[in-house]
This record gives structure tokens, C-alpha cells and sequence, in this order.
């Protein structure tokens, strides 16, 4: 068994070969099962597989509400706090039930402005505003129009 205080990972060996990775990351601990079945044979000269067997989150269950709403997938308040008044999931329990306020919410619920349907540039009479057209070359595209650059 190893552990890292700084980087808070959790390690178990068989054979010098990891087969469970623990890291403590955002108040929650990921598990991480992998090389179960082993090496046979000589170690040196066998590849050893790192397949993942399991991967699973583990938690106390008692945070914030901001907390579960980032970790349910940005689940609207009022349904968390409906799930732990009636008992509908396992292992919620609120520290603080107030109210919350998510940046990323916010962000994806904004709405792009709309575009005018009319232009408005403020044209009186007829030729205030003329628009030009410039293909360079000219006369070579069989148009009788020309620009000196």
C-alpha cells in the first residue's frame, strides 16, 4: 500500500503491479480497480494490461447544495432538495439548503440577441448612400467596368 499526502492518491499493489488507485479530488474520492487478474509467466518479459475494472465515486453524502447540484449534473435546487425531503436517493444529506447561485447555469440559459429585420441607416433622399462593387481585374471578367487601383 502506498499513499501521497501531497497529491492525496491512494495506491494498492499485487506483485508490484497496481491494482487499485484511490484520489481525493473535489471533496469526493474516486476508486479506480485495474490489473485484477494479474501477470503469469515471467513478469519481466509479460505486458502487463491496464484495464479498468471499476471506477466508482465515494462520498460521505453531507454537502452543500452548490456542491450536489455540480455533481448531479446541474440539477435544478428545488429537485435536489425534493429528493432528500422524500427520501428518493440514497446518501444525500444537505449541509445547507439555501439558496444557490451557478455562473454555469446562468451562462447556458442566456439568449442570443436578436438581429433587426430592417437596417436602419438613416438614408433621406436618393444617392446618399451608394455602394460600389470593386472586381480587380476589371475588363477581364467580361464587364465593361473597370478600376485604376
Amino acid at each position: 500500500m502506498s499513499w501521497d499526502q501531497d497529491t492525496m492518491i491512494f495506491g494498492m499493489t499485487f506483485d508490484d503491479i497496481e491494482v487499485l488507485r484511490a484520489v481525493h479530488e473535489h471533496r469526493l474520492w474516486a476508486f479506480n480497480a485495474h490489473n485484477i487478474d494479474g501477470v503469469k509467466g515471467d513478469k519481466k518479459t509479460t505486458v502487463v494490461k491496464r484495464q479498468v475494472v471499476a471506477n466508482f465515486p465515494v462520498t460521505d453524502g453531507v454537502e452543500d447544495i452548490d456542491v450536489w447540484h455540480a455533481r448531479l449534473g446541474h440539477t435544478g435546487p428545488e429537485y435536489i432538495r425534493l429528493m432528500v425531503d422524500r427520501s428518493m436517493a440514497k446518501g444525500i444529506m444537505l449541509k445547507k439548503r439555501g439558496k444557490m447561485d451557478c455562473a454555469d447555469c446562468h451562462f447556458g440559459k442566456q439568449r442570443r440577441k436578436t438581429y433587426k429585420n430592417s437596417l436602419e441607416r438613416n438614408i433621406a433622399k436618393v444617392n446618399d448612400m451608394i455602394f460600389a462593387n470593386l472586381l480587380i481585374p476589371g475588363l477581364h471578367n467580361g464587364t465593361q467596368y473597370s478600376c485604376d487601383g
